[in-house]
């Protein structure tokens, strides 16, 4: 139920890394942090992944990487 503050705040920090590696792990990306409320115990230092938040907040950047997932999982990018 913690919430993560975002880029410059003091619950999470970004780590560079492949697209495939982010992609096995279900990487959250650091631009989608912003806000959102934690429904698992997370570890300092463990990756964020998209099944860790609750997503609740519906907005255009969420739907816009949606749309990349999906292009660049039927080559399309």
């Amino acid at each position: 139920g913690d919430r993560l503050d975002g880029i410059g705040g003091f619950t999470v920090y970004g780590k560079i890394m492949t697209a495939s590696d982010a992609e096995k792990l279900k990487a959250l990306p650091i631009g989608l942090v912003q806000v959102q409320t934690v429904n698992r115990a997370v570890k300092a230092g463990e990756v964020i992944t998209y099944d860790a938040i609750e997503q609740t907040n519906p907005s255009v950047i969420w739907e816009l990487r949606k749309l990349q997932d999906q292009a660049l999982l039927s080559g399309g990018l």
